[in-house]
């Protein structure tokens, strides 16, 4: 269903996102076909993975994620010069698909395996409000998106681009950092909820906020202070020129300090999504977007 929404309405998306109604609006709807098995693989491939971590299979889930790597990268050297943007498409679902294939076997080694029919899950005590909570939290998020690359546009030349580069070399942190600790910290989370003792769950959340906010601090001081060289480091080169570097360094630098909260709320969502009921996220969740 969501596939389908997309496929209808990308050419009007695209052309909202970079303020252009002509062929460049086209040319990014003319992908949305190619991108939907890779939407299909990503979703599976990530409930896999999660469920890999739930039970405590952090390592194996790693090794999962580097084979899938290195198949992406194989792909992208063999194939990318000579396909172009279809060869890094093609990367991209053999790379996930390697992701299912492998984490399948591995939750098979469980002897776990998939629902092909999902509803008896949602009949869970607390699964309904806890699946809706994040389906709200995720809606305003995405909103907040469209919302902010739509505003970009109009501030002037070049802006959205340079905020594009500075966000994935926040990412980039905040997925070097954040997301292997909350990985880990998941199924200590969950045993701690299944014993009720809630009170060890929120004292360890904040020690790993506590040491994971000098980490990062230390780090965005750091990439504040180099901006520029780091941004010349990286994207220097080709029609990368002075006016591009100086765009993206200041919006690298207004950027960097957001990987602090969005580290410490992937470690609290974490131990909120290992609580019962659901309006603890459905609150942070609307805390979070309207701040935005």
């Amino acid at each position: 269903l969501s596939s389908a929404v997309l496929w209808g309405t990308a050419e009007g998306v695209a052309g909202m996102l970079t303020g252009s109604d002509g062929g460049v609006s086209r040319a990014i709807a003319s992908l949305i076909p190619w991108l939907l098995p890779y939407l299909c693989l990503f979703v599976l491939a990530e409930t896999l993975n999660t469920t890999l971590i739930s039970f405590n299979q952090v390592l194996r889930q790693a090794l999962v994620r580097v084979a899938a790597a290195l198949v992406m990268l194989a792909t992208i050297a063999a194939v990318g010069s000579s396909l172009g943007v279809g060869g890094l498409l093609l990367a991209q679902i053999l790379s996930l698909t390697t992701l299912v294939v492998i984490s399948g076997f591995a939750l098979r080694h469980l002897r776990l395996g998939l629902l092909v029919r999902a509803w008896p899950v949602l009949r869970d005590s607390g699964m309904v409000p806890l699946f809706g909570s994040l389906l709200v939290t995720y809606f305003f998020a995405q909103l907040y998106v469209l919302a902010e690359r739509s505003a970009m546009i109009h501030f002037g030349t070049g802006l959205v681009s340079g905020f594009q580069y500075s966000t994935l070399l926040v990412n980039a942190l905040v997925s070097l950092l954040a997301y292997p600790l909350s990985n880990l910290l998941w199924p200590q989370f969950l045993a701690r909820a299944a014993a009720g003792d809630g009170e060890a769950g929120q004292a360890l959340a904040l020690r790993a906020c506590g040491l994971l906010f000098y980490l990062l601090m230390v780090a965005c001081v750091f990439i504040w202070v180099h901006a520029r060289e780091i941004v010349v480091l990286l994207y220097g080169r080709g029609a990368f020129d002075e006016a591009s570097v100086q765009l993206t360094t200041t919006a690298l630098r207004v950027t960097i300090f957001a990987s602090i909260p969005i580290s410490l709320m992937s470690i609290l969502g974490r131990w909120l999504m290992s609580l019962p009921g659901a309006y603890r996220q459905i609150e942070t969740a609307f805390n979070a977007d309207f701040t935005y």
